[in-house]
């Protein structure tokens, strides 16, 4: 069961690495923390560094889980009317697609995922562009380090929150660094959501680093950190925060940190603390290993603790890029399954065929059966190409048309969704519908309007009337004449 996991958390300027040993399947230890500095920017320059930062201190480990350090990345969250992960993660990207402004062919998506009622499935995706993912492995793989998982530092982060007293319940981790922050929404200690803003240490500290400025830190970056969370909570459906945990570049400088906290805990009215600290996390060697320093591997701390949960995680490593993965483990079984394999694999060939010729017996028998009981009930002169599917389709076509006029399983008629439109949407908003769509359950209206806030205006209204089970925006963008918004919503009728 023994195994050990190196979180490698890489930065401009920085790599910095702790190793885990897993003892039992909840026994854990940290062995092993180092950190070095990066003064190259050439990929291949890079990737020796970091083989040899590796060799020095001994931190070679059986799983590698890395962060992704580019600041090109898309958030994006949807409701899926299944919870297959593995058919999830085959058509996410297709979901997120209508509000992407680049090809969806040019990114990758990790994501995280929570039940809903019904069998839906709750998704937030960070999608990331392919060709950096892919420079950012290669440049490992020349380094002899092959990550399993790449995820986001902040999502990272999410994963201490559990072992603190205050794990439990909902929370908001912010990561403070020199030039950009990071909140992160967490829910009963899993990151379900993240917001990269630009504002950071050097905007929100005094000249010469003394302290917070604290008129330019409530201008500035208190703003943007509210606007995180009406985010989370408008666009995600995420509770409010009961508790703020402070973490990366800033808790370096105490001052600082401190009056940051303090000045959360005044601007928010929630609680502030640091998010590692020495006697709360409660995971064996935080003390011992990292000691004071602990602040600086927060989220490499978080990344191992990511290989240890890798089921439980956004991963940005995608197949295309795990082939040498694959390719070895496929390899590796051919060769000890051997001839035993093949013998079986001829077995299976024969009952195959076998199966499909008692298949195309039973198939036929039944098609002519079928053949003559349609002929004894349809008139004479119809046409029989298929006659499954024509008895099929015309029980359909009349069942549509009586659920498409009466609308007896839904609260309001066809007819009626006119009237429902028109008063759920007030006068002085500026908006022109241009088409309305609707079939047996769900309606799609098309329009322009003046800005984006008028098209979530549109959307909330429409919610409130109470005759729509769910409605989606499939498009929102600035029409050609730049003068406004067109949208595009789907709504689905409420029953």
């Amino acid at each position: 069961m023994s195994e050990t996991i190196l979180g490698l958390e890489l930065t401009d300027h920085t790599v910095m690495a702790v190793r885990m040993r897993r003892i039992s399947f909840k026994k854990f230890a940290i062995e092993k923390a180092a950190s070095e500095k990066i003064e190259v920017s050439a990929p291949e320059e890079k990737a020796q560094l970091i083989k040899e930062f590796i060799s020095r201190n001994a931190l070679t480990a059986d799983r590698v889980v890395a962060n992704f350090p580019g600041n090109r990345i898309f958030f994006r969250s949807t409701v899926l009317p299944f919870s297959d992960v593995k058919k999830i993660a085959r058509t996410i990207k297709f979901e997120f697609e209508p509000t992407l402004p680049v090809p969806v062919e040019d990114l990758v998506t990790g994501f995280v995922h929570d039940p809903m009622e019904d069998g839906k499935t709750w998704v937030f995706g960070a999608l990331v562009f392919k060709d950096e993912l892919a420079e950012l492995i290669a440049m490992l793989q020349d380094a002899d380090v092959e990550p399993e998982i790449i995820t986001l530092g902040g999502m990272a982060l999410a994963g201490i929150v559990p072992f603190k007293n205050s794990g439990a319940g909902s929370g908001l981790i912010v990561k403070v660094d020199a030039n950009r922050s990071e909140a992160v929404s967490v829910v009963n200690g899993k990151g379900k959501a993240i917001r990269i803003f630009p504002v950071g240490i050097r905007s929100i500290a005094r000249d010469g680093g003394s302290g917070a400025d604290e008129d330019a830190a409530k201008k500035t970056w208190c703003l943007e950190l509210s606007r995180s969370l009406e985010i989370f909570k408008e666009r995600y459906s995420l509770p409010v925060p009961e508790r703020v945990f402070l973490a990366g570049e800033i808790c370096e400088n105490y001052e600082l940190a401190t009056e940051i906290r303090d000045l959360v805990s005044e601007e928010l009215d929630i609680p502030c603390e640091p998010l590692l600290t020495p006697e709360d996390p409660d995971i064996p060697g935080i003390s011992e290993v990292l000691g004071k320093e602990r602040d600086r591997y927060g989220v490499a701390t978080g990344l191992a603790l990511a290989g240890l949960a890798k089921n439980d995680c956004l991963n940005l490593r995608q197949d295309e890029f795990a082939a040498r993965l694959k390719f070895k483990t496929i390899k590796r079984d051919l060769v000890n399954i051997g001839v035993g394999f093949a013998i079986v694999f001829i077995l299976l060939i024969g009952n195959l065929l076998f199966q499909v010729h008692t298949d195309k017996k039973v198939y036929n028998y039944w098609e002519n059966k079928l053949k003559q009981e349609f002929s004894s009930v349809f008139p004479r002169g119809t046409k029989m190409v298929k006659p499954v599917a024509q008895m099929e389709t015309r029980v359909a076509e009349a069942t549509r048309m009586v659920e498409f006029f009466a609308g007896e399983d839904f609260k309001v008629s066809t007819l009626d969704i006119l009237r429902v439109i028109h008063e759920s949407i007030p006068a002085n908003l500026k908006v022109t519908l241009t088409n309305l769509s609707i079939d047996p359950t769900s309606v799609r209206v098309s329009g322009q309007t003046d800005s984006y806030n008028t098209v979530d205006k549109i959307k909330n209204l429409l919610e409130k009337s109470g005759y729509f089970a769910s409605i989606k925006i499939t498009n929102a963008k600035v029409n050609r004449s730049r003068k406004g918004v067109s949208f595009k919503m789907t709504l689905e009728r409420a029953k």
